[in-house]
């Protein structure tokens, strides 16, 4: 690649290249700990640190694939498999188990779309009338479509010969139901006739259980002095100010990086290249394949244990119970290349697990290479457009039904939008802490450097960046955006010599900044 200079690790003594592979140019290592220095060439010193090794060669010792690697492999193809099959099943919004629910994506839509309307234009619809019947599946939805229906169009007739029959086709439904479910169903529709009609008990139940949409359907004959109106009209105003807002520093994070994708050409064209290294691991990549195996197949049966835990709870504490789960896989496959290798030193150091060139240089340095990677996510972000504009010609060309596991959001989306101060606090924190430690060690640590020592860096890469973005649960027209972010923080890592530092802080800034805007939108 023009402008880019690969190194491998175990290929650099003190500055010179070692006779294989013959191509590489002469670089000094950039690791910040040397470990080939310190290991030399002969095999006893390899074999120290290598299960696997056997003597007969001064260079690491390397017998191609292994049936622990074809055992990993098939481990992890699987586990992927079944990750994303039950993503297919789970993925209706909102959760079946609660029909009442609403959808934290449709009433941002609906805030924003409102704002709009407010400020001199057109009342869109959230769902084309012919499409009613095939994306409101549950009388929580109803509601909340009645209740933006209703106050951002202003059309009493249109109201009650579209919305009301809609909502009265889930009568038995919520007969079923009962208790307070009945009530607010009846409520509802007496709302969408006369919001004076209902009593004070009635009204504070469909603002407490409709929330933004409550609201909206309660003033949605009120004048535009009526205080609850005010108060509908100043949050949709503030949902699409932090909106615009965030797109503004988006771009602006967009331009910089341009800038500095633009600068790095320059300087290669001056005879500077950057210099990225290819991940090299100095034990037998396996080792690596099989830590990442490890993690998925144990995430998977503790999702199973854990999803018992919810039902059995009531489906409190779904937030703990996550990250329990993606805490105890991911020490557990993190630690797996040390316990396995014969020096623990070395496998952390294989995974990224080193302070680099200082810890606070490295964090600079994610921050810095975070900006540089916003084209390639916009990049990412395009592909995801046009997948999604591909997929509803196709639908509306050949009579599809509109499927959730192709567009469905984040759970975090519903967790902060619906729950507490601390669950939102523990989202935080899951998101912006947990997540990208576990996520870059077990990727771009484990399985990148177990992939490419046998694939090389450009296939290990598009395995590594397709099984990271199959598995999150944002459905496969996501797939082109999450494959660019993992691409990122890829090349974030060889720029770094390897180490995870620069990579975990420019992924919890991405997932940080993520929250922190829907935290704005729900509080």
């Amino acid at each position: 690649m023009r402008g880019v200079e690969f190194a491998r690790r175990a290929d650099v003594r003190r500055g010179r290249v070692v006779p294989f592979p013959h191509s590489i140019r002469r670089v000094t290592d950039p690791w910040p700990t040397p470990i080939a220095d310190r290991l030399g060439s002969s095999w006893a010193a390899w074999a120290a640190c290598d299960p696997y090794a056997t003597p007969g060669s001064h260079l690491p010792p390397w017998r191609g694939p292994t049936p622990r690697a074809w055992l990993a492999w098939t481990v992890i193809l699987l586990s992927v498999a079944v990750i994303v099959w039950a993503g297919h099943q789970s993925s209706a919004v909102p959760d079946p188990r609660d029909p009442l629910a609403g959808d934290a994506l449709m009433e941002i839509q609906a805030r924003l779309l409102y704002a709009g309307a407010s400020l001199g234009g057109r009342a869109a619809p959230l769902v084309p009338d012919g499409d009613h019947a095939a994306v409101i599946t549950t009388p929580g939805l109803a509601w909340r479509l009645a209740a933006y229906d209703a106050a951002a169009t202003r059309d009493p007739m249109r109201t009650e010969r579209v919305f009301l029959p809609l909502i009265e086709s889930f009568d038995d439904e919520v007969a079923a139901i009962g208790g307070e479910a009945q009530r607010l169903h009846e409520s509802v529709k007496a709302a969408l006739v006369d919001p004076e009609s209902l009593d004070a008990a009635d009204a504070a139940l469909v603002e407490h259980r409709l929330g933004w949409f409550g609201l909206a359907l309660l003033s949605h004959r009120s004048g535009s002095a009526d205080p609850v109106r005010t108060r509908v009209d100043g949050q949709a105003k503030r949902a699409m100010w932090i909106t615009l807002s965030a797109v503004g520093l988006a771009g602006l994070a967009l331009l910089a990086g341009i800038t500095i994708l633009v600068l790095l050409g320059v300087r290669s064209l001056r005879g500077e290249p950057l210099r990225l290294v290819a991940p090299a691991p100095h034990i037998h990549p396996a080792i690596f394949l099989e830590a990442v195996a490890v993690y998925l197949a144990l995430y998977l049966v503790l999702s199973v244990a854990g999803g018992a835990i919810i039902v059995l709870t009531g489906g409190s504490h779904p937030i703990l119970v996550g990250a329990i789960m993606l805490t105890a896989a991911s020490i557990t496959g993190a630690l797996w290349p040390m316990l396995r290798s014969r020096n623990p030193a070395t496998a952390a150091a294989d995974l990224g697990l080193t302070r680099g060139r200082g810890v606070v240089r490295e964090i600079g340095a994610g921050l810095f290479g975070y900006l540089a990677c916003v084209p390639i996510m916009a990049v990412g972000m395009i592909g995801t457009i046009v997948l999604l504009v591909i997929y509803m010609m196709l639908a509306q060309a050949l009579g599809w039904e509109a499927q959730a596991t192709s567009t469905a959001p984040h759970p975090i989306l519903e967790w902060v939008a619906s729950g507490s101060t601390a669950a939102r606090l523990g989202v935080l924190l899951l998101a912006a802490g947990a997540a990208p430690l576990f996520e870059e060690i077990m990727f771009r640590g484990a399985l990148f450097s177990g992939a490419s020592k046998r694939l090389g860096v450009g296939p290990a890469m598009l395995i590594m960046t397709f099984i990271f973005a199959v598995i999150h649960p944002q459905g496969w027209l996501a797939v082109p955006a999450l494959m660019s972010i993992a691409v990122s923080f890829a090349l974030l890592r060889m720029w770094r010599g390897g180490c995870l530092i620069a990579p975990i802080t420019a992924h919890a800034l991405h997932n940080g900044a993520i929250v922190g805007v829907l935290l704005l939108l729900f509080t």
